[in-house]
């Protein structure tokens, strides 16, 4: 009702000759359709929803004489309303879409090496390996997941990591890392998370003898895995801290921007429960998301 007031505040049809007014009305349609469509696309809900609005009042007031003049207008009139309810109400969904949820892996291609490829190094070993022999069964959407294994040599066992940055890439509205976890007990091991955000806009990770990033900043979590079984974990990006200090600009910077590659890349480090203990746990689903408030 307040639409189609507004529309006859704007646009007083009722005082035009009969032709004038059903060519005005089809101009109007046409206009408020196309606004309609530039709005969605955008993600302007507010106008869109105003061009909806309009548009529906629009050929509400003026239906009666567009039906009896041409009949094939009013029915494309009609189906043209029906999509663009349609498309209306997919807006919140697909913009719900964009920032709730990055996905790193869930390893369903059954190869770490690629789609995206994960790097090891030291004494760490992958192994991909299917659901029902870790005590979750297969339910047609989660068949895979990461095994790894490796000894300590000082508590040290090694790691695994992989590139994250993509151009035109915007990583910086997530707030959260999340993964499930497969413990085997107490003595599982403890794993060390590194985020590497880029400070030089070189879009890579340059490193010192001791394997620690000269120009751009690591951040760190260490999660100890104590529990057996499986076990969803999200730890905040505020969780994790800086541990390179002095050699980027000290602050997260997740955002292209500049030059800068953003987000580079997640790495995991091993860490057994004694100088040469086993270390024994498996992952899968590993993604970035979006708190719900």
């Amino acid at each position: 009702m307040l639409a189609e007031a507004t529309f006859e505040r704007i646009f007083p049809l009722r005082v035009l000759p009969y032709p004038v007014r059903c060519r005005k009305i089809r101009h109007y349609c046409s206009d408020f359709a196309t606004l309609f469509q530039i709005s969605v696309f955008n993600f302007s809900l507010h106008k869109a929803k105003f061009a909806l609005g309009m548009f529906i009042a629009c050929y509400s007031r003026g239906g009666a004489y567009l039906l009896h003049k041409r009949k094939s207008t009013s029915k494309y009139l009609v189906a043209l309303a029906a999509i663009a309810l349609l498309l209306f109400s997919a807006v919140p969904c697909a913009r719900a879409q964009q920032v709730t949820h990055f996905l790193i892996d869930d390893f369903e291609d059954g190869d770490y090496t690629t789609q995206p490829a994960w790097w090891r190094f030291d004494g760490i070993e992958l192994e991909i390996h299917k659901y029902g022999s870790e005590g979750k069964k297969d339910d047609g959407t989660n068949r895979y997941f990461l095994s790894i294994t490796g000894k300590a040599k000082n508590w040290y066992v090694g790691g695994l990591g992989t590139y994250l940055a993509r151009p035109k890439q915007d990583l910086s509205v997530y707030t959260f890392l999340g993964f499930d976890v497969y413990g085997y007990g107490p003595e599982s091991g403890q794993i060390k998370i590194e985020l590497i955000d880029d400070d030089n806009g070189n879009w890579k990770v340059e490193y010192d003898e001791e394997w620690v990033p000269l120009y751009d900043d690591r951040f760190i979590h260490e999660l100890q895995v104590d529990w057996e079984g499986w076990k969803h974990v999200e730890i905040p990006i505020s969780a994790f801290q800086l541990d390179n200090s002095g050699k980027g600009n000290g602050i997260w910077n997740p955002l292209q921007k500049n030059g800068s590659g953003g987000l580079l890349q997640i790495q995991l480090i091993a860490i057994a429960s004694s100088k040469i203990a086993d270390v024994k746990f498996s992952l899968d689903n590993l993604f970035l998301g979006v708190d719900d408030e």
